[in-house]
């Protein structure tokens, strides 16, 4: 299938290429599959020097893209870029015009925009909510206002939509979803009431897709937290 549209690529006129970035974890065999993929499929590969991770970036098939700041921070801090030249380089290397670029709400090490944000469609955005109690609550918050006064690739504001999770360290990702043709696969979380509110949410913005829960059975069997 990669092939096929590589060739279609090739026919309309365009020339397909590998855009690869510094990856952010001391991986340094995952950080090289992007040149093996390059090197198998005939197609170059473009360096680009920003120190990021697929996890934080989310993108809306017209050009928006989001990402929390650790990819400011770790470009800088790793590579020397500058946080206008992430900006440039996201748009003439990817075309990701606007980016952008908010706080990490959940405060975790991690820092992947996967784990608390989810672009339904390029209007719709799927953004986690934890009870006020929970000291992240105004964090949250900020990048859920963020959304509701910024517009979308059509010109008018996102309509976002919250999904509860409990805080803490309670597995609850249901943001980390893969949408697949007419099929959503929704991780599961540990309390089967949140589960069952997230999977409704999914079914009453996204109608017309299959939610499928995928439950988290062990590290070997369903899907990893």
């Amino acid at each position: 299938e990669i092939e096929t549209l590589l060739n279609e690529y090739n026919d309309d006129g365009k020339e397909p290429a590998i855009v690869d970035n510094k990856y952010n974890r001391p991986r340094p065999n995952d950080d090289e599959l992007p040149g093996h993929f390059a090197e198998y499929w005939n197609i170059p590969m473009y360096g680009m020097n920003v120190v990021h991770t697929g996890g934080n970036m989310m993108q809306d098939g017209f050009g928006v893209g989001v990402s929390d700041d650790i990819v400011i921070t770790e470009s800088a801090s790793q590579a020397g870029v500058t946080e206008a030249q992430v900006y440039e380089k996201m748009k003439s290397y990817l075309g990701i015009d606007p980016y952008h670029v908010t706080i990490d709400p959940q405060g975790d090490y991690i820092a992947h925009v996967d784990c608390w944000g989810k672009f339904l469609a390029p209007d719709k955005i799927m953004l986690a909510r934890v009870p006020k109690s929970n000291p992240r609550y105004q964090y949250y918050e900020e990048v859920a206002d963020y959304f509701m006064n910024t517009n979308c690739s059509w010109g008018y504001p996102y309509k976002v939509y919250r999904v509860d999770i409990p805080g803490g360290n309670i597995v609850s990702p249901y943001t980390n979803s893969l949408i697949l043709n007419n099929k959503v696969l929704v991780p599961m979380g540990q309390y089967s009431t949140f589960n069952e509110a997230a999977l409704e949410l999914y079914r009453e913005t996204m109608p017309g897709y299959e939610v499928i829960g995928v439950e988290n059975k062990s590290a070997w069997d369903g899907w990893l937290n």
